[in-house]
Formats: structure tokens, C-alpha cells, sequence
């Protein structure tokens, strides 16, 4: 399968390859947590437990390798889709039970009711409101079973936003313990209408504008300097991330899934990373 640039959100490949090589100093909020993963799980188990008949057909959207390498039940496949061949070469963990495959999730061309659960972390982020998202949806519902399930950890804006300004503020007032916190609420901080996103290249200008020294930025703060030096990936790219609110991101999914429950970690801004269940309509 071969990926198709996403309109909005996706459209510099080169920006992924440099975050496959990064993966490692990546963290919370952007990767799941052991929260988020015992969520996952819990899902899957209670699919497996419903139908005990039936082994489980899992569809990972993406190569998040804590959903990957989670505990499955016994006889579970997995497939993987990701639209970035870097990430699927440098992130993918190969865990016995699955396989990765490059590709775009509009168009996986995969039987239909071939899965049986899908699992995606921050996967609404990269489409486009509303046509990438319906597309998203309208596929996935054809690929999952009746009777499946859809779990997505949301990366979602509040509903009363932040300017550039007060994240700065709270973060010199120590209202802000760690790095990747941060740089998700500077990048939501300057989200343009719901349809527009942020574009990255903003986030480094504002980001270097307020920040004249980043080494010595990172030292005062405790911050590990290759996580900081990570921000230079979004140096004049044209790639745009959308951030929904989380009602805004199940309304997206509409009519296609029926929202089940909402579930939310103890880690830093985890209010606005919650996972949002989905059943099929």
C-alpha cells in the first residue's frame, strides 16, 4: 500500500522521518502512558471476553509501539497502517503477533469487517477537518466488524484556549513541570479556526522569538537537551496538526461511530489527551 499525502495536516514527509529518528526522547503526553495502555487494553479484553469464540483481529492506526508490544489476548493478530515509511522502518517494534504496512488510513484496502478492534493514539491530529476525518471514518466502519470496537487517544485543544502568552506565563511561574507539556500547549496555543490547525513552522517562530538560548533554556529547567533540541524538526514546515476539542472530535466521527466512554490518565495534561470509545453506528 502506498501513503497519500493527507490535504491539511500531512504534508511534509520529511518532518516524520526526523521524528522516527527522535522516537526515543519523545515522551508523555505525547506517547501513551501505562494509564493510557491499561485503557487499551482493558478495551480489547472486553471484546475478547464478549466473544470468546472469536479471535482478535486488531488494527493498530499507526506503529505506537506501547499499543503494540501491550499484553493481546492468546491467537490475536495485529496489522499495523502507518502512512510514514520511516516510522514504520524506525518505530515499528515487530512485535510475533503483527505486521506494519505503509498506507493511508482514507483508503486502507483492507476486506471489509476484517477487524475486530482498532486502536490509534493522536490519529485525528493529522486529518483534515472535515473531509480527511469523514473519509477516516467512512473506511474504518467498512473495515471493522459490526460488533467491533474503536479506540482513539484524542490530542484535544480546551474549549477556552491559551494564548502563546500565558503558556509562557505558566511556564515561568512553574505551573508547567515537563517538556513535551509545554510544546503541546504552545503548539494548541496557537491553533488557528478549527479547520486550519496549527502549522509548525509557527510553533518555531514563536518558540525562538521567546527563546534566544535554548541549551541554556533546557539546563535551568532540568529538561533533557535532545528532547528541546527536538522543536527543530518544526522549523519552517508547512505541515499543519488540528487539534479538536474533545466534543469537536466526536462530533468528526459522526454518523459513522457512536461514542461509548471517555478515559483520561494522571499524567501531565491528560485532560486534554483523553481516550474516546467508539462503536460502529
Amino acid at each position: 500500500m502506498n501513503a497519500r499525502a493527507e490535504p491539511t495536516a500531512v504534508q511534509a514527509p520529511n518532518v516524520f522521518s526526523t521524528f522516527a529518528r527522535q522516537w526515543r526522547v519523545i515522551d508523555v503526553p505525547l506517547r501513551p502512558s501505562e494509564d493510557d495502555v491499561a485503557v487499551y487494553q482493558d478495551m480489547v479484553d472486553a471484546w475478547q471476553c464478549a466473544h470468546r469464540a472469536r479471535r482478535v483481529r486488531g488494527l493498530l492506526l499507526g506503529v505506537t509501539a506501547e499499543i503494540a508490544t501491550m499484553r493481546w489476548p492468546a491467537g490475536s493478530s495485529l496489522i499495523a497502517v502507518d502512512h510514514s515509511f520511516p516510522m514504520v522502518a524506525n518505530v515499528w517494534p515487530k512485535p510475533p503477533h503483527g505486521a506494519a504496512v505503509c498506507g493511508d488510513w482514507r483508503t486502507m484496502p483492507l476486506p471489509a469487517h476484517s477487524m475486530d478492534v482498532a486502536l490509534g493514539d493522536g490519529c485525528l491530529t493529522l486529518l483534515s477537518v472535515p473531509e480527511g476525518r469523514a473519509a477516516f471514518a467512512r473506511n474504518l466502519k467498512r473495515v471493522l466488524a459490526e460488533d467491533g470496537m474503536l479506540a482513539l487517544r484524542c490530542f484535544c485543544r480546551p474549549e477556552k484556549p491559551e494564548t502563546p502568552g500565558q503558556v509562557f506565563d505558566a511556564l515561568r511561574a512553574g505551573k508547567i513541570q515537563g517538556f513535551h507539556a509545554f510544546k503541546w500547549r504552545l503548539v494548541m496555543a496557537l491553533h488557528g479556526r478549527p479547520h486550519e490547525g496549527t502549522r509548525l513552522g509557527d510553533v518555531w517562530d514563536c518558540w525562538s522569538a521567546e527563546v534566544s538560548e535554548p541549551d541554556e533554556f533546557a539546563r535551568q529547567r532540568g529538561w533533557p537537551l535532545e528532547a528541546v533540541r527536538s522543536l527543530e524538526v518544526y522549523r519552517d514546515s508547512d505541515t499543519r496538526y488540528l487539534f479538536s476539542t474533545i466534543e469537536e472530535s466526536r462530533r468528526s466521527l459522526a454518523p459513522w461511530f457512536t461514542p461509548e466512554s471517555q478515559h483520561a490518565g494522571r499524567y501531565e495534561l491528560a485532560e486534554r489527551c483523553p481516550i474516546l470509545i467508539f462503536r460502529p453506528a
